[in-house]
């Protein structure tokens, strides 16, 4: 069985004393690439830097719609989020979303920047990394009223329901599933996971966030991933070698 952690924050300053162990624990468990995600310029310049010196790591560029809450996105921002996307090792934009959990004030300046992130994507061809927090209906609003590409992207850590999940699916996107799945109180991520199509899900943990049980409480880091697979196979009643094979097979159609 391999892996392909989907959304892994490497860039996030948890992982600054000891990355080569990380990445040497997810080699060890057969975690065979990791894209890394941006959340503002700054970890964006960073995940590329990071995509340049490992190379099973690959990168996402983009800036996550919580900034909208703390300042106004300079066009400068826009711009160099821009340039750094035409790296060859950025393979994604993101993460990139709505987020009204923590601020629903700046609504209309997520919006905004959403939608100049996705013009990004659009442009360049490349898939989106999306994140939402009590923002689903306005996020499939914006999204299913957009001409993507045949792939165009993951919504990361779905937060949607079953009925939003086919409606977003036929549409041609893909939900992220990490270690949230593995507890007992995520009943609405087990009823859409048990049952979407395997050919639309693909794997991620979030690192350093959210992390499986039984390693729950711990920093986060892509060696767990196989706990969450793991537990996804259970979920659906499938062979877990099958099932795994398929959603790697997933997530590089939709990066490489």
């Amino acid at each position: 069985m391999r892996y392909f952690d989907t959304h892994c924050h490497l860039n996030h300053e948890s992982f600054a004393e000891d990355l080569t162990e990380v990445l040497q624990r997810a080699s060890d468990g057969r975690v065979q690439a990791i894209v890394v995600p941006g959340w503002d310029v700054d970890s964006s310049r960073k995940a590329v830097q990071m995509a340049e010196e490992f190379p099973n790591l690959l990168a996402a560029v983009g800036i996550h719609p919580t900034e909208c809450n703390e300042r106004t996105i300079a066009a400068e921002e826009i711009v160099e989020i821009e340039q750094l996307a035409l790296h060859p090792k950025v393979v994604a934009i993101g993460e990139i979303g709505l987020d009204y959990f923590h601020d629903a004030t700046h609504q209309q300046e997520q919006s905004e920047l959403l939608c100049q992130m996705l013009e990004i994507a659009e442009k360049l061809a490349k898939p989106v990394l999306l994140h939402s927090r009590a923002s689903m209906e306005d996020m499939m609003g914006l999204l299913l009223s957009r001409k993507m590409r045949e792939n165009p992207g993951i919504l990361h850590a779905y937060e949607g329901n079953l009925e939003q999940a086919i409606r977003l699916s036929k549409a041609g996107y893909s939900f992220g599933v990490g270690g949230q799945l593995t507890y007992k109180n995520s009943l609405l991520k087990h009823e859409v996971f048990r049952v979407i199509p395997s050919e639309r899900i693909v794997l991620e943990t979030d690192a350093p966030y959210l992390s499986p049980v039984p390693q729950r409480g711990k920093r986060n880091e892509p060696a767990f991933l196989p706990f969450v697979g793991r537990y996804l196979a259970e979920l659906r009643d499938q062979s877990e070698e099958e099932l795994l094979e398929r959603i790697y097979q997933n997530s590089t159609k939709i990066f490489l």
